[in-house]
């Protein structure tokens, strides 16, 4: 609908109901519909987001473009109210950017999917928000009002009872839709963050009213994700684009997000991508004067390095920024830190992909488009284990392996999954399948591990170590920044699941616990739910249920339990009617009654107040890395990049990070124990030097460059007092260290006697 018949229908609806809202004149809703009567030209010229009337600190024309993104996850927040009100605490981290899940209305078609938490199988989901149902309809409310109101599926009401016509309804919802997404990106801006929506390119939910609207535009259904339908870009990609692409994306601009996360890119033809991307710079700085970021997410496996970048690459008009496979990458204590060689090349790879012409192969020439460009490192997202969990995996794998009875079964299980699944077409299953025993066997000794991480000791000392380098390497590693998981900064264990449980249609983990878990004896409950899981083990005539009945140790019985035993209790939460009945049968049976009225359940809410359950606290870390990250060479898209990453023998709390952009070294020092300052010394910095000279044979000169590189300190690195040696004391000088909030310094001025603090020595200014 033109823009100027959508004004004039929305004043009509204002005489039409002005006086049912009358009682309402003052409120949020009639507030919005004053606002809608500007003209549109003035709406635009002195709109909030504009470029230079707001406090937004664009990466890729004030900065330097480093990405610096924040994943708000919508189903950590009650609502979109609370959501906004956590922009301030998020802008303090040190953030420029919001990443949004998607907002819209969701599908309702049920699949199974493995707990990520525990590894069962075969848990009944819906409503992902990556299954979206419906996205431009402009006589449909389509933000999802479970996050509007934050009351899941029950309470559900219009927003104005006054009004009885359906239409009518449609309408003003729809209004209301769009004054919600402006909010949120008006809020942000207040706080200087600009907004990325996600787009979903691929598929709508299999359930959407545009399936039946248009059958034509989508493929058969797959059989393993039968919760979404994917579209038929080969024959229709131009229909697509025009009639739902383009409208979706305008809307979205209009409400003032200043760029797009790419879901499943690898998926989309570059052709539509071209398209799309082009479409969505011309709109974005039309309306703000800001350019448009676009944020691919490709990552693969399968795919040779050659055949991603035939995927990737564009023409003329290319993504700013591509995910990195750096989540998976684990540094080599044994060879001082070292990176994986596959994540070399693939970051080579990337990079590459986006800078290059498809046709000529050549890079493309500098524009305000692509000026700055690069690969992105995420601690975490939706789509893999939280790194808090990650980590715990990764302490829980050195327990199970020293058990070599159930290091034997789970290599037994996955020769057997092999046979059962030998063709390439199941790679997919024998993956998922693996991975879910896997965490089944890791289970019990992750809880064991959390019960540990609650006191200080040598478990709590190892993980927040860990934490803090991974925390790093996802900040460093790669090329232009990094994206931080909603949580991740508190060590959130919970998994960030897109769907809901299929059964109660609530969160999959849920936000309230039955009183039976505090009052009855824990003897007593975990004999019933023992007795429960071990049925549900057996009957699953699954592999773990073979291996199961063999054992002869009973505590090896209660480990491979526990997940079950989780499991139930997450039903029992959740209210699952027949794992609630079969439950208080068995309870029944111990005189011990159990109802699941409403008031049997405790509130256990997870929100930002809270830190969503986490018991750890990286937020200064993390503004740590986004200060120095703020100050690091730019990302240009021509300049050609790599990072070592380096662990020392002269200092076991210290990572290093020696970044090469062309010519141009910087050398990043980072305490990954900052409780316990460390002092940087000449034998460190020989000692780095030396390590990436021996990593770089054929660079004659790396040892020098290493040295006289321009050198960052985190928190809990000291410079040392003023030394005899000139020499060494003249490269510190030369080198420019940085200082950010809160790092202790040594004595290093003239004038021994005064410390150079970081009051003294500020982040960003050089020490001359």
């Amino acid at each position: 609908m033109p823009v100027t018949t959508y004004r004039c229908v929305t004043e009509h609806f204002i005489l039409i109901f002005r006086a049912a809202l009358k009682a309402r004149r003052e409120s949020v809703y009639f507030s919005f519909f004053r606002e809608v009567k500007m003209k549109t030209g003035e709406a635009v010229k002195e709109h909030p987001l504009r470029r230079g009337n707001n406090a937004i600190k664009h990466p890729l024309c004030d900065g330097n473009g480093m990405m610096r993104v924040y994943q708000v996850f919508p189903f950590h927040y009650s609502n979109i109210e609370a959501m906004k009100r956590d922009f301030h605490r998020i802008k303090k981290m040190g953030f420029d950017m919001l990443w949004f899940n998607p907002l819209f209305e969701t599908g309702s078609c049920p699949i199974v999917c493995m707990d990520r938490e525990t590894g069962v199988l075969e848990n009944e989901v819906l409503g992902s928000l990556y299954a979206m149902k419906a996205q431009i309809d402009p006589e449909e409310n389509n933000i999802d009002e479970r996050f509007l109101y934050g009351n899941g599926f029950t309470g559900r009401g219009f927003l104005f009872d006054a009004v009885n016509s359906p239409v009518d309804i449609k309408r003003l919802r729809a209004a209301e839709t769009n004054r919600m997404l402006a909010s949120i990106t008006e809020m942000a801006a207040k706080e200087g963050l600009a907004c990325l929506s996600d787009l979903v390119l691929n598929h709508v939910s299999s359930d959407s009213p545009l399936c039946q609207a248009h059958p034509e535009w989508f493929l058969p259904i797959e059989s393993h994700y039968p919760d979404v339908s994917p579209f038929n870009y080969a024959k229709h990609a131009q229909e697509i684009i025009e009639n739902y692409w383009k409208p979706h994306i305008k809307r979205c601009v209009e409400a003032g997000f200043l760029g797009f996360r790419i879901d499943l890119a690898l998926n989309i033809p570059w052709q539509v991508r071209e398209a799309l991307y082009a479409y969505a710079y011309d709109l974005i700085r039309q309306k703000y004067n800001y350019p448009a970021v676009i944020f691919d997410e490709t990552l693969y496996k399968n795919l040779t390095h050659e055949e991603m970048r035939q995927r990737v690459m564009t023409q003329c008009v290319a993504p700013t920024y591509i995910t990195s496979s750096g989540y998976w990458a684990k540094a080599n204590l044994h060879k001082h830190g070292r990176m994986p060689s596959w994540l070399y090349c693939e970051t080579l790879a990337k990079d590459s992909a986006i800078a290059t012409e498809r046709r000529t192969g050549l890079l493309r020439a500098s524009s305000e488009l692509n000026q700055f460009q690069g690969t992105v490192n995420g601690t975490s997202s939706h789509d893999v284990l939280s790194l808090a969990n990650k980590i715990l995996n990764d302490m829980a794998e050195l327990r199970f392996q020293a058990i070599p009875l159930l290091v034997e079964a789970y290599e037994n299980i996955k020769r057997k999954i092999r046979e059962k699944y030998p063709s390439c077409e199941d790679e997919g299953r024998r993956d998922e399948l693996k991975e879910a025993y896997h965490l089944q066997f890791l289970y019990s000794f992750k809880e064991e591990i959390k019960k540990e991480l609650m006191q200080e000791g040598k478990s709590q000392t190892e993980f927040q170590k860990r934490y803090f380098g991974s925390l790093a390497i996802s900040a460093f590693a790669a090329k232009a920044g990094w994206h931080v998981l909603c949580g991740d900064e508190f060590s959130d264990f919970t998994e960030k699941s897109v769907f809901y449980n299929g059964k109660t249609r609530t969160d999959f983990y849920p936000q309230r616990k039955h009183v039976v878990f505090k009052n009855v004896p824990p003897e007593i409950l975990n004999s019933v739910l023992s007795q429960m899981a071990e049925k549900t083990l057996l009957s699953k005539g699954d592999f773990l249920s073979e291996f199961y009945p063999g054992l002869s140790f009973s505590k090896l019985k209660e480990q491979l339990l526990q997940p079950y035993i989780a499991s139930l209790c997450r039903e029992i939460n959740v209210g699952n009617r027949s794992v609630c009945d079969e439950f208080s049968d068995l309870m029944r049976k111990k005189n011990i009654e159990v109802h699941f009225n409403e008031n049997d359940y405790i509130p256990c809410v997870r929100d930002e107040q809270n830190r969503w359950g986490g018991n750890q606290d990286f937020r200064d870390f993390i503004l740590d890395m986004n200060l120095i990250l703020e100050k690091l060479t730019p990302a240009y898209a021509k300049q050609t990049f790599s990072c070592e990453v380096i662990t020392l023998e002269t200092g076991p709390n210290v990572m290093v990070f020696v970044r090469k952009m062309d010519a141009y070294f910087e050398t990043i020092f980072v305490n990954i124990h900052p409780e316990i300052s460390v002092e940087l010394t000449d034998d460190m910095l020989k000692e780095v030097a030396n390590i990436y000279q021996g990593r770089v044979p054929s660079f004659k000169g790396a040892y020098d460059a290493v040295m006289e590189s321009k050198k960052f300190l985190s928190n809990g690195m000291i410079l040392p007092p003023k030394r005899c040696d000139e020499k060494l004391f003249f490269q510190y000088r030369q080198s420019r260290f940085f200082f950010q909030e809160g790092i202790v310094a040594g004595q290093e001025s003239e004038d021994s006697s005064r410390p150079c603090s970081a009051s003294s020595s500020p982040a960003g200014q050089g020490m001359s």
